[in-house]
């Protein structure tokens, strides 16, 4: 059989990134770049006659196919189905062709409107792409779906990282005092205990002695509440151990932190975009009846 990895990379890409990012209002027309476009193109850059045209990767395929459209309206036998497939290309939404391959094994459950599409669209790509039996078409489409759905699931996982590392959410807590251990070891019951967090900025003194503050000064410096500890990961990097943790509006020192994320953080966001995130949780524990157990979380900046 035919190796399609290459080919369903490249489409699980675009229609990844399709479903992601583009509006449903557009159509493989759109991103097509037509010769008298590309004219156009170079005549308002004051660039000349054989400059290459910057394309993303959707203008690329649009390119590819339409130049395939154009092939098998060669053959006359093609005649009517280029005519629906040129229809397809250039009035129907982007959004449909991801929707093909992840709707192909329900086929018949369609309604006959779509089906007749998705038929006429199969024997295109069956075309492009030289796909010689069923079989081997259904793996295809198997293939396409699979590298979606990983680019959707990855994308959307860093997206949501980047978002909460933007608002110091699920912050990482530092592997100090032996956290792994307890992480690994202790009653999930402990583990899920919830336990206060205090940002020390502005208190001149030590670690050790910002924790043995007593509670009414402590609570001057209140930034919210561990809910517990899970372990997660960036997509495709090491695991590390972080706080369910948000920061709350109504305490104290929030609005310190408000005010360093306006001045520091949003206007250099796409210098920072890389860093894994703009803090750390310090675990302090202490023993109870015998048994470690955790007493708070110090809130650090690291950027």
């Amino acid at each position: 059989m035919k190796s399609y990895t290459i080919i369903a990379r490249q489409l699980g890409s675009v229609f990844a990134s399709a479903s992601r990012h583009k509006t449903n209002q557009q159509t493989l027309q759109d991103f097509y770049i037509s010769d008298e476009k590309a004219k156009k193109i170079r005549e308002v850059n004051n660039v000349p006659s054989d400059t290459p045209i910057p394309m993303e990767i959707t203008g690329r395929l649009a390119e590819d196919w339409f130049d395939h459209l154009d092939k098998m309206t060669k053959n006359s036998d093609n005649h009517d189905l280029c005519i629906e497939l040129e229809r397809l290309f250039k009035r129907s939404s982007l959004s449909y062709f991801p929707l093909f391959f992840t709707l192909f094994h329900e086929m018949e459950k369609v309604i006959s409107s779509r089906r007749s599409k998705m038929a006429i669209f199969k024997e295109f790509l069956i075309s492009r792409y030289e796909i010689k039996t069923e079989e081997e078409f259904e793996k295809f489409v198997d293939f396409v779906v699979k590298e979606m759905c990983y680019r959707l699931v990855a994308s959307n996982h860093y997206a949501k990282i980047t978002e909460d590392k933007m608002n110091f959410i699920g912050v990482p807590v530092e592997d100090v005092n032996g956290l792994k251990e307890f992480f690994y070891n202790v009653d999930i019951e402990e583990l899920d205990k919830k336990v206060p967090v205090y940002l020390d900025k502005e208190y001149t003194g030590t670690m050790d002695e910002f924790i043995q503050l007593p509670e009414e000064e402590l609570r001057k410096h209140r930034l919210g509440t561990c809910f517990g500890l899970v372990l997660t990961s960036t997509f495709g990097s090491e695991e590390f151990i972080a706080g369910k943790f948000k920061p709350n509006k109504k305490c104290l020192s929030y609005q310190f932190l408000k005010d360093y994320y306006d001045e520091e953080i949003r206007p250099n966001k796409v210098k920072l975009y890389k860093p894994k995130y703009f803090a750390k949780l310090i675990p302090v524990f202490e023993t109870k009846e015998d048994k470690k157990v955790l007493k708070m979380m110090v809130f650090k900046l690291v950027v």
